[in-house]
């Protein structure tokens, strides 16, 4: 074999530097690499582990700050809960005030039910009528007014509209918590004596002089607003007053004599009667005392027998049918205002005619300004006529038969009309009227006196100490505290139905009204129960827990918080478990750990147990604010403490709502 000259130099350069020299041939020779080698630091991996601790000491956190935030969640309910219970309290009243109505009439009558539903119509009708009609009157007045007063700019008049409106809708619900029928006066009286003050210059009475008419301009605007408030009862009175005066109007009575007048008002009858045929001798006071004695002898054996068997039909107008239109209505709505006649002096002398017009008082007095009253025509009542004439022998210019007796009238708690003691402020029965003229008529058997008394003066000094000269009754103030306006106690009930302003028919109006109003409350608050508990049961699932059933998940029911607020306290538990065991393995698997991976397992120890000092959750624990828990955790505690105190206080003062009543006197009045 022969070598090349390359191969030859190469052997040569190889032996010179103190190799051997080996024959190798090129299919024999190759580069040799170096095999590679790994280093292997197990403390690396723990980076890695740590970020399991880290998920479950976050997903622990996280279920903690829920369960911190159920309260919030279950007060949240109950307000919209509230909501759903009112309207449901409301629609119960209603329920049991138009079953009342239809017990009374067919206790009264062989079809109660359909006579209520002609009657319930025509009442929700008018009402709808007359509250509409006087709404924007009404609030666009008290608007006004208020402008000048209380709202002081330009664009505050439409928030005195909608105050006023409020104010309104409050009245009309039977709430008059912001009538104050007392104290209306009083800037009247301080503008009066700062005029006297400053020596009734001529600036000073000008103010006086504004200020009244500012404080009888707002006296006018309440007035004003309790007309409002009062359009549903007066519907009310003026249809039951209807259906007791002629019960034959609306359907078959079951017995002839279905409703008996008032002890009131046969004594207000008799009263007319003696005033009426003892007038033509009021010249002579003696005279005249001694025919008022023949003729109350008389009405004392006559008048009784003929009011209890042969009670007349009075009035013969009928009450519209709810197939009229709306403003034939008008006409029927009561009218309740009564001046008293003004008498003129006596004269000396007396014409026929004179006397005549004297005559004719009594029976302005009885009948009422702008009421209509029927004459004695025939009948008992003729009979009894002309026998005190023949008594009395009474001159031919009173000849004319005196009024016929007022019809029955409904319960007295269902057509007097009074917020407090202020009689001039209340709404009377004829009867009543009468009597409050005529303190003498009150009788202890009367209606009347389930609520007043006689006048009295102090001794020796003759002064008034209740009512006026034009009112010779008051509120009986042993049953009513006048100061705090409201009635006495007695083994905690009321001494005196006061106040008074609902009847059978108001009542069931304003629940009717009421339950329209908080029907789309209702609905909103059932939504957004439905809306808290489909988001409550996400928010859980996420965390990693399912609700068995959510939409029976009731909060409010204790077992069943109880049961919820548990399984997330279980679930927290199972996290930190499993954080803490994780740890362990750490420390265990890589006995020197990285600093930083000592401080952050350090950290997550710390919080786990910051958790668990939060046993009250009342705290949202994170890594920010771990290391000052204990500090956190006694304020946070304090505060609890705090609010729990002062909702304890505000629930005991309080005032639960007054819903509106469903009145329902006894059904056999």
């Amino acid at each position: 074999m022969k070598y090349s000259f390359k191969r030859a130099i190469m052997a040569v350069t190889m032996l010179s530097a103190g190799f051997m020299v080996f024959p190798v041939s090129a299919a024999e020779f190759s580069i040799l690499k170096p095999e590679p080698k790994y280093v292997k630091d197990k403390n690396l991996g723990q980076y890695k582990d740590v970020n399991g601790v880290l998920t479950e000491s976050d997903m622990a956190s996280s279920v903690h700050d829920y369960i911190r935030t159920l309260p919030a969640k279950l007060e949240e309910i109950q307000k919209h809960q509230a909501q759903i219970d009112r309207y449901n309290e409301i629609a119960k009243r209603l329920l049991d005030s138009e079953n009342c109505n239809r017990k009374f009439l067919n206790t009264h009558f062989s079809e109660g039910d359909k006579i209520w539903d002609s009657l319930s119509a025509w009442a929700e009708e008018s009402a709808k009528e007359k509250l509409a009609e006087a709404s924007d009157e009404t609030v666009d007045d008290a608007a006004e007014l208020n402008k000048g007063a209380k709202y002081t700019k330009d664009g505050d008049l439409d928030q005195a509209k909608s105050d006023a409106k409020d104010m309104a809708g409050k009245y009309a619900t039977g709430d008059f918590s912001d009538v104050n029928t007392k104290d209306e006066t009083t800037g009247v009286a301080d503008s009066l004596a700062q005029q006297k003050k400053e020596g009734n210059s001529v600036g000073a009475k000008m103010d006086a002089q504004n200020a009244a008419e500012g404080e009888q301009d707002k006296e006018t605007e309440t007035d004003k607003m309790r007309a409002f408030a009062r359009i549903r009862w007066d519907i009310g009175t003026e249809v039951l007053k209807n259906l007791y005066a002629h019960p034959d109007d609306w359907g078959k009575p079951k017995k002839e004599l279905m409703f008996k007048p008032w002890k009131d008002q046969m004594i207000a009858y008799n009263a007319y009667l003696i005033d009426r045929y003892a007038a033509p001798f009021a010249e002579n006071e003696v005279v005249a005392k001694l025919k008022k004695k023949e003729i109350a002898k008389v009405l004392e054996k006559e008048l009784p027998d003929i009011l209890e068997k042969d009670f007349p039909d009075i009035f013969k107008k009928k009450f519209p049918k709810i197939t009229e239109k709306p403003e034939q209505a008008d006409a029927y709505l009561p009218e309740f205002s009564y001046t008293k006649p003004e008498v003129e002096p006596v004269k000396a002398e007396e014409t026929e005619e004179e006397k005549k017009l004297k005559y004719n008082e009594a029976d302005e007095l009885f009948c009422g300004e702008g009421n209509e009253c029927l004459r004695v025509n025939d009948g008992p009542f003729l009979a009894l006529h002309q026998k005190i004439l023949a008594v009395t022998g009474s001159s031919p210019s009173v000849e004319e038969a005196p009024y016929l007796p007022a019809a029955p009238l409904p319960p007295w708690k269902e057509v007097a009309y009074m917020l407090d003691d202020d009689l001039s402020k209340a709404v009377l029965p004829d009867p009543w009227i009468r009597i409050a003229q005529d303190s003498e008529l009150l009788d202890e058997e009367g209606e009347f006196a389930n609520l007043v008394v006689k006048n009295k003066t102090m001794p020796f000094f003759g002064k008034i100490t209740c009512g006026s000269e034009e009112i010779q009754v008051c509120v009986d103030p042993k049953r009513y505290d006048g100061e705090k306006n409201e009635p006495k106690k007695k083994n905690g009930k009321p001494m005196i139905d006061l106040p008074l302003h609902d009847n059978r028919i108001s009542a069931y109006l304003v629940l009717k009204a009421s339950k329209e109003e908080a029907e789309p409350m209702k609905d909103n608050a059932i939504e957004a129960i439905k809306s808290i508990k489909q988001n409550l049961a996400a928010d859980i699932q996420r965390l990693g827990y399912t609700i068995p059933n959510p939409d029976a998940l009731d909060l409010m029911d204790k077992a069943q918080y109880k049961n919820l607020e548990t399984e997330l306290k279980n679930l927290q538990k199972s996290h930190l478990d499993a954080a803490a065991r994780q740890i362990q393995a750490i420390r265990k698997t890589y006995p020197k750990l990285d600093p930083d991976v000592q401080k952050i397992l350090e950290r997550e120890a710390a919080i786990a147990k910051a958790m668990e000092k939060d046993s009250g959750f009342l705290l949202n624990i994170a890594r920010g604010n771990y290391q000052t828990v204990d500090s956190d955790l006694k304020t946070a505690e304090a505060d609890k403490a705090a609010a729990d105190t002062y909702k304890k206080e505000l629930e005991k003062t309080a005032e639960e709502e007054d819903l509106p009543t469903a009145y329902c006197p006894d059904p056999t009045l």
